[in-house]
């Protein structure tokens, strides 16, 4: 999921949620022995509807606000949240689901299976629209249902048994198919409200949830509020008041740390601090991994970039070593899309940095870059994007003779334009929802609402369905190394970067942070004690 973390939605949901009214409120004011902590929104979400969120804007509060059927701490195992146990069939094609007993939502309303497939229906509905709904695919008759060719859902693989049961039927067996019901995507939803509010459910005063915390205001462009959930079944969280700011700009998430009114930090980066500061503020610096692959991406359905032999030469041309130690990036040169410590993952994968061998293949297609047409290169205006892409412009320039125009966008106007695919190249990220290959890999499946590069290989697909539904490590490793070949090497439609790290600030007044791989950062746990404004 990539800026996206799954960046992925529709044109028309984007435009809805963009001309979608402020549900800023008047400030609640703060009694003085209550507990608060700041902490960093990085960019400001697009919706709260976790059927439709889709970027890592988003993934700070709703974490906090709700639970799936399992929760993925930081090992990565999956652990029991709303479902208190789960049985796998013997063909590993059925799921049974004991849902949590006596879980209420925060107005009092008891949690049952059928919010479940409420929720589910809602995200697979073509109404919906929902970019993600390929996740759910694997359920027998989903894609059908999405498509419009089944119009029953109770012949879909989702049924509630009983208020407290929940089965899923799956077409075939997918070795990773337990850890998507963490992801945001499959939380239980409340149809009542949806159908009494509409489209502003999940604002403040109206939105309910099941986790530990509750949203009661957002100041538009500047904060989002959360209060602690007195209905929680894990019992009341310690802090009352959670203020998610949004700082764009990761050196002035640093500034304020410094300043003492901000808690915590996350995803700050090398950059992000000068000489002194970075002295000073080593004692709270914290580094915890990320599923996190940042790329360049090509438009296979555009000319030039349409030809093959123009994207392995900009594949190859590349230094993106050079780029992650001159440019002090806080990760590692990436190979293959698929991060460390996920079975698929090869150092070695892609199209090797080869200047020679970039230009034997423009000679190969007769290129000439006095011929070739300006090629459109967008990315987010952000500093962490606008760097790549300026780089990307400038090796490319040089090697090649390439002339690049780099579009730095808002991140809503960039995301029309790349749904749109109306530039040849593209700067674009990708973080993990669950730690899969898979979840890599499945971008650029055919069927998927997050692919962007006009690009569909049934070779390709079949390899990701091994790998998905082997139960043998080796054979998955196998299906997902040669996926990458076609991917990166064979047509190379992506360029992967650098893997990212996610570096943070913690102040010393607070504990029992949780940061996962996946950039969950769970407050369930935290507590805060000392002067409110010491860092």
């Amino acid at each position: 999921m990539g800026f996206c973390r799954s960046e992925a939605v529709t044109l028309f949901t984007l435009l809805l949620l963009t001309a979608a009214p402020s549900s800023a409120q008047t400030p609640t004011p703060v009694k003085s022995a209550e507990s608060v902590l700041r902490f960093r929104l990085h960019g400001e979400p697009t919706t709260l509807d976790w059927n439709l969120a889709h970027t890592p804007y988003e993934i700070y509060l709703l974490v906090n606000l709700m639970e799936g059927l399992v929760r993925l701490p930081a090992d990565m195992k999956p652990e029991p949240a709303l479902a208190t146990s789960w049985k796998i069939d013997e063909e590993g094609k059925r799921y049974t689901f004991k849902i949590r007993p006596g879980v209420k939502w925060s107005d009092g309303v008891p949690l049952k299976a059928q919010q479940f497939v409420d929720s589910w229906k809602r995200v697979l509905s073509p109404l919906t629209a929902a970019s993600y709904a390929y996740f759910l695919f694997d359920i027998v008759g989903a894609a059908e249902y999405q498509a419009g060719g089944l119009s029953d859902f109770t012949q879909v693989g989702v049924h509630a048994l009983d208020d407290l049961t929940l089965e899923v039927k799956l077409k075939h067996a997918v070795a990773h198919w337990i850890l998507l019901p963490s992801f945001w995507l499959a939380f239980p939803v409340r149809q009542d409200l949806i159908d009494k509010y509409g489209l502003g459910w999940e604002r403040p005063g109206k939105m309910v949830s099941l986790g530990p915390y509750l949203l009661t205001q957002y100041d538009e462009g500047k904060a989002y509020t959360m209060v602690a959930n007195s209905n929680y079944y894990g019992g009341r969280p310690a802090i009352d008041r959670l203020v998610g700011e949004i700082i764009e700009k990761p050196e002035d998430a640093v500034e304020k740390f410094e300043q003492g009114t901000l808690d915590v930090a996350t995803q700050l980066g090398a950059a992000s601090f000068d000489v002194e500061s970075k002295a000073t503020l080593s004692k709270f610096l914290r580094k915890d991994t990320y599923l996190r692959t940042l790329y360049l991406g090509m438009n296979t359905g555009r000319f030039p970039t349409q030809k093959v032999e123009l994207r392995r030469a900009i594949a190859a041309a590349l230094p993106r070593a050079e780029f992650v130690k001159n440019e002090m990036v806080a990760g590692q040169t990436a190979g293959g899309l698929v991060p460390p410590g996920l079975v698929g993952h090869d150092s070695k994968a892609g199209m090797p940095f080869n200047l020679d061998g970039a230009r034997k293949q423009m000679r190969l297609a007769s290129l000439s870059s006095s011929t070739l047409p300006e090629l459109e290169l967008l990315c987010v205006d952000a500093l962490w994007s606008l760097e790549l892409a300026k780089w990307a412009a400038k090796e490319l320039k040089s090697s090649l003779g390439l002339k690049i125009k780099v579009n730095a966008l808002p991140l809503k106007a960039y995301m029309v334009r790349r749904q749109l695919k109306t530039a040849e190249l593209f700067i674009s990220s990708w973080a993990a929802d669950f730690p899969d290959a898979d979840n890599f890999l499945s971008v650029f499946q055919s069927n998927s609402g997050n692919n962007h590069t006009g690009w569909k290989n049934p070779d390709f697909d079949a390899d990701l369905e091994l790998g998905r539904s082997s139960s043998k490590i080796a054979e998955r490793r196998t299906a997902y190394l040669r996926a990458q070949k076609r991917l990166q090497e064979e047509f190379a439609v992506v360029v992967p970067l650098y893997y990212d790290i996610n570096e943070s600030l913690i102040s010393s007044k607070v504990s029992g942070v949780e940061i996962t791989p996946l950039n969950q950062v769970f407050f369930r746990k935290a507590r805060i004690q000392g002067p409110p404004k010491s860092p």
